[in-house]
């Protein structure tokens, strides 16, 4: 009687076991396809964000209270160039003025395809009251995930009225909530203080001194960087490592 117990008992323990094994390789299978599915979710998501940013047509409008923001076109050539006709207006800009408007066409057309490729989205800023243009906003893709950057250019004539703080403001609204972007980034010429103003006026929080921001006529031009995040906050990811 006492072989029969043990044998019972022995025959539970590796029923037990058995059991034990079963419910382990359950367990390993569902946190398998767990993981298997959210990599399938944010590939999705990934894949759609693209899409959004593909299907953004060519006549959005984003709206200020003295603005409408529209896609750049080659009827603003002749603002553009007057805008370059002043001394130094090009000093803290990546671009080189032309020697003639024709110059900026082929520049408007390549602002166009980056559009319709979802790389970057030039506007061109226009005064409601008048409905002629006042400057320029762009804000375009970086190697980063997630991370995208705004530059612009205000006619001189219209300088400190703050119609750059006001398009910019738009401008990453669109940013986070259409093409779900995680971080904007803004930099300056170290010596514009004009352009620092307005980044500062956007809430976007100082990054770092990079002393070859960009370069311009062969010489590199240092830069003053700055990060904003959907939450109002710098990006601690963005600071620059020690050492």
């Amino acid at each position: 009687m006492r072989g029969s117990a043990k044998n019972r008992t022995m025959k539970h323990s590796s029923a037990d076991c058995t059991n034990a094994k079963a419910l382990w390789n359950l367990k390993e299978a569902a946190d398998a396809l767990y993981r298997h599915t959210a990599e399938i979710h944010r590939s999705a998501q990934v894949i759609v964000s693209a899409l959004d940013m593909n299907t953004i047509p060519l006549d959005l409008v984003l709206d200020t209270p003295r603005c409408t923001l529209r896609a750049v076109s080659e009827e603003d050539v002749p603002f553009v160039w007057s805008a370059t006709r002043f001394a130094g207006f090009n000093d803290g800009l990546r671009w080189n003025s032309p020697r003639e408007p024709q110059g900026l066409v082929q520049a408007c057309r390549t602002n166009l395809e980056a559009w319709r490729a979802g790389r970057a989205f030039t506007f061109t800023i226009v005064l409601k009251a008048t409905q002629h243009p006042v400057g320029r906003i762009a804000i375009r893709a970086e190697p980063r995930d997630g991370v995208w950057s705004i530059g612009f250019w205000i006619h001189p004539e219209m300088w400190g009225q703050g119609f750059a703080a006001e398009a910019a403001q738009a401008v990453i609204e669109f940013g986070f909530s259409r093409l779900r972007v995680s971080v904007v980034q803004a930099a300056h010429a170290t010596w514009n203080v004009q352009s620092k103003r307005v980044i500062e006026k956007l809430g976007m929080r100082f990054i770092r001194e990079n002393p070859c921001g960009f370069k311009k006529n062969g010489k590199a031009m240092p830069e003053l960087e700055y990060a904003l995040t959907k939450d109002g906050r710098s990006s601690p990811s963005l600071h620059p490592t020690a050492g």
